[in-house]
């Protein structure tokens, strides 16, 4: 155990510190190799070691995986979009989206009924009416507000 004055080895703090080992003792840090430290730069040294093992312990599983022969990002032989069918795709995914914001602009409207809603409450509508988004999730105030910006152009 460390002895002397207790201030903190970071800081300088007296109040509240406590023996701080070098290393773990798991990995057999004897109690001699400790210092002081004030609880804040305590759990700042440990933050940093759990921030410094994740980093090990990612490094560590990856090389292990590719020592194992499994392949690790990068292309893996799938089909490929050219340009031209990238830019296609685009288009028919605006076209799908302009339909989509025209048919569900007739809810919100409906809903409406010549009030002025708020975004959230129109939402709150349509999920309530069971409405799905395009892609079958659930309206939020910005999903309603990119609909009637869509409808509108």
């Amino acid at each position: 155990m460390t002895y002397g004055p207790q201030i903190c080895a970071c800081c300088g703090s007296m109040d509240g510190v406590e023996a701080h080992h070098l290393y773990l003792r798991s990995e057999g840090c004897p109690d001699e190799l400790t210092v002081w430290l004030c609880h804040a730069c305590h759990g700042k040294a440990h933050s940093m070691q759990r921030r410094v093992d994740i980093r090990a312990a990612t490094r560590n599983g990856l090389a292990r995986a590719a020592s194992n022969g499994r392949r690790l990002g990068g292309y893996r032989g799938g089909p490929t979009l050219s340009d031209c069918d990238r830019r296609k795709a685009s288009a028919a995914k605006q076209i799908l989206a302009m339909a989509f914001a025209r048919d569900v602009s007739g809810v919100i409207a409906e809903i409406r009924a010549g009030r002025d809603l708020p975004l959230a409450a129109l939402a709150d509508a349509l999920n309530a009416r069971g409405v799905p988004t395009r892609r079958g999730g659930f309206w939020t105030a910005t999903a309603v507000r990119r609909v009637l910006a869509r409808a509108a152009a």
